[in-house]
């Protein structure tokens, strides 16, 4: 990606780069977390992450091009790709709308904060026309368990059996919860679409 801005030097571009605040962040002792927090990634993906972030700065002076970074919670909505390892909330509701098990990692208690797809379309587009770099953290600032997800899921679609609770996996945060008061600062951006809402739009969605 840092390679393709290359091509853009003087064509009076603006970049949004969109990455990933749970996993930039680690598991912070308090949250939700501000930016003002130092990232602490655990896994190869969030270093990875925030490697592009440094970067883009240096890249901003020798490419002149301008940017904005929006650090996301867990993006849910309709039509997200349920075959993937991430995304528990289209991997779920495709798994209980077709009768299969659930699994759950650890005990279900973890938190993340669950923000709606067209939530963050309208973060983007406000990053892409305003001058700040942020970062912005672009969630909800609550934190939800892997279990209410589940509960919640399982009214929507109908589903009665229990989860399948399978050891945790290496790397993943404990808790995450997200800030925003910077991004309703600069960029006049809220999350609008409640979690009850989203979750039964994107179960509609499936349904077809």
């Amino acid at each position: 990606m840092l390679e393709g801005v290359r091509t853009i030097t003087g064509k009076n571009v603006r970049m949004v780069y969109v990455t990933s605040g749970g996993t930039v962040y680690g598991d912070p002792e308090k949250i939700p977390v501000d930016e003002s927090i130092k990232p602490l990634p655990l896994s190869p993906y969030g270093a990875s992450k925030l490697a592009v972030e440094t970067y883009l700065p240096i890249y901003e002076k020798l490419c002149d091009f301008s940017y904005s970074i929006i650090r996301l919670g867990n993006v849910y909505g309709p039509r997200q790709d349920p075959h993937g390892e991430a995304g528990v909330v289209a991997i779920f509701a495709n798994a209980m709308l077709e009768g299969r098990s659930v699994r759950i990692f650890g005990d279900g208690n973890d938190q993340r904060d669950y923000v709606f797809v067209m939530d963050v379309i309208d973060a983007i587009l406000r990053a892409s026309q305003n001058q700040y770099p942020g970062p912005f953290n672009i969630g909800t600032g609550i934190g939800t368990s892997t279990n209410r997800i589940f509960e919640i899921l399982s009214q929507h679609c109908d589903y009665r059996k229990l989860p399948i609770y399978v050891p945790p996996r290496a790397g993943d945060i404990g808790r995450i919860s997200l800030d925003y008061g910077k991004a309703r600062e600069e960029l006049s951006w809220s999350p609008v679409t409640r979690l009850e809402e989203g979750l039964k739009a994107t179960v509609a969605s499936f349904r077809g």
